[in-house]
C-alpha cells in the first residue's frame, strides 16, 4: 500500500473493468490448498508492529476469510513461527505471519506473501506472510477510520488483502474496495471486509469439496533446476506494475535475498533510483536458472543473466547478473505473490546504489524518455519521465 499521489491517475482511470482472478501455477493451471490451513502468528510479531490489539485483529481477519471458505478450514494460533520459505522434507513448516527488520521488496509495500506449491498436483504447501515495518507504521484502527492524516496503516486491512493472497486470490482492479483491490490509502479500514467479487473468488476455489486438490504425496527430493521458459509470465505493461497491496502513497522473514525483487516503476520511482545509483543500465534478460538459496534452504532463487547491456549511467561493470527470489526447482514452485519473475528477452532497467541491485519493469517509451533524460545530465528531471497523457488533476494511486 501507499500515499495517494496523482502519479498514476493516467494508468488506473485506464484499466478496464477485471472480475476475481485466481492464482495459477508457470502451467497455468488453478492451484489451491488441498487441507486444513493454519496460519501461525509469530509471538513477538504484535510486539515488532508496536500495534496494541493485532492479535485480535488478525484472529478477526481468519475468521472472515474462513467464513467464506465452506471447504477449507483456516485458523491461526500465536507460536514461535518459522523462517518464511518451505524446506521439502522437513516437518515444522509453518505457515508463518512475521515482521521483518530488513526489507527485501518495494519498499512501499505494506507486506508480502510467499506462496509455495507442488506444480505437480496443483496443492499449495505453504504461505507466509510477512510485513514491512521497515518503512510503513502500523496499528488497530477504528472501524470506518476516517483520519488519513498521521500516515498509520490498518492492521486488520493489511493482513486481509494478504491472507486473500495465502488462499489463493489474486489482484482485482474492479474497485477500490475491493479486499484484493492492489492498493489502500492511509488509515483505510474498508478491506476488512469481503466484497462479492472476493467471496466468488473464494467460492470458485473452496465453494465445492471436490474442487480441492489432492492430499499431497511424498515428494521426491527436487531434481535438477529450472532453465530458460520456466520461470513464471508477466505481461510487459505498466499497468500491471502494481503487484502489491500498496499505500496509494509492504524480512524476507528473517532472511534476505542477495537483490531487490522487482520494484516499484512509476516515474516518481525511477527518477529517486536513478538519481542515487552508482550504475544505470537497461538490459534485456537472458538464460535463467532456479535453486534453493544456499544459507536459507526453504527459499528459491533465480539468477538471470543479461543478454545485452547498455550503460546509461556509471560504468556498470559489475551489472552482469541478478537473483530474485521465487523460481520452479523439480515439482516444486514459489512465488511472491506480488512480484512475479519476468521472462527471458525481456527489456529492463537495472540500478546499482551502494552494492544493492535494484531490478525495475518500465515500459519502452518510459525507458526512451529515461534515455533521453540521461544523456542531459545525472539528474533526472520528472517531467522528461512523465507520458504526455499524464494529468494533474484526478487523485490517484501511486504503485
Amino acid at each position: 500500500m501507499r500515499p495517494q499521489s496523482w502519479v498514476l491517475a493516467f494508468i488506473f482511470v485506464s484499466l478496464p473493468a477485471a472480475a476475481w482472478d485466481v492464482r495459477t501455477d508457470s502451467q497455468g493451471d488453478v492451484v489451491r490448498w488441498g487441507h486444513a490451513l493454519t496460519m501461525v502468528l509469530d509471538q513477538n510479531a504484535a510486539e515488532q508492529l508496536n500495534a496494541p490489539g493485532a492479535e485480535d485483529a488478525i484472529r478477526a481477519a481468519v475468521a472472515n476469510l474462513d467464513e467464506a471458505t465452506p471447504f477449507l478450514d483456516v485458523s491461526v494460533r500465536v507460536g514461535a513461527a518459522k523462517q518464511i520459505g518451505y524446506v521439502v522434507g522437513a516437518t515444522d513448516n509453518t505457515n508463518s505471519i512475521v515482521v521483518l527488520d530488513e526489507w527485501p521488496y518495494a519498499q512501499d509495500a505494506l507486506a508480502v506473501t510467499l506462496v509455495t506449491l507442488n506444480a505437480r498436483t496443483n496443492e499449495i504447501l505453504d504461505a507466509d506472510v510477512a510485513f514491512n515495518r521497515d518503512e510503513h507504521r502500523f496499528k488497530v484502527l477504528p472501524a470506518n477510520n476516517r483520519n488519513n492524516s498521521d500516515e498509520l496503516d490498518d492492521v486488520q486491512n493489511t493482513f486481509t488483502h494478504e491472507l486473500g493472497h495465502v488462499l489463493g486470490l489474486m489482484h482485482n482492479n474492479h474497485s477500490e474496495d475491493l479486499v484484493m483491490f492492489p492498493s489502500a490509502i492511509p488509515g483505510e479500514t474498508v478491506k476488512r471486509e469481503l466484497k462479492g467479487d472476493d467471496r466468488d473468488g473464494l467460492l470458485s476455489l473452496y465453494g465445492n469439496s471436490t474442487q480441492l486438490a489432492p492430499t499431497t504425496e511424498e515428494l521426491a527430493p527436487p531434481v535438477g533446476c529450472s532453465s530458460t521458459g520456466s520461470a513464471p509470465v508477466w505481461a510487459f505493461m505498466l499497468p500491471l506494475m502494481v503487484l502489491v497491496l500498496r499505500r496509494r502513497r509492504l524480512a524476507l522473514a528473517m532472511a534476505v535475498v542477495p537483490a531487490l525483487a522487482f520494484a516499484d516503476t512509476s516515474p516518481v520511482a525511477v527518477k529517486r533510483a536513478v538519481d542515487a545509483a552508482q550504475d544505470v543500465a537497461v538490459v534485456e534478460l537472458g538464460a535463467h536458472e532456479s535453486r534453493f538459496h544456499p544459507r536459507y534452504p526453504g527459499l528459491i532463487v533465480t539468477t538471470f543473466t543479461f543478454s545485452r547491456r547498455e550503460c546509461l549511467k556509471g560504468a556498470c561493470a559489475e551489472l552482469e547478473t541478478i537473483e530474485l527470489p521465487g523460481g520452479r526447482v523439480g515439482d516444486i514452485e514459489q512465488f511472491v505473490a506480488h512480484e512475479p519473475l519476468p521472462t527471458q528477452g525481456a527489456r529492463v532497467v537495472v540500478v546499482r546504489n551502494a552494492g544493492r541491485v535494484q531490478l525495475m519493469r518500465v515500459d519502452p517509451d518510459l525507458q526512451a524518455r529515461l534515455l533521453k533524460a540521461l544523456r542531459n545530465g545525472s539528474s533526472v528531471p520528472l517531467g522528461l519521465l512523465l507520458p504526455q497523457s499524464a494529468v494533474v488533476q484526478v487523485p490517484a494511486i501511486t504503485p
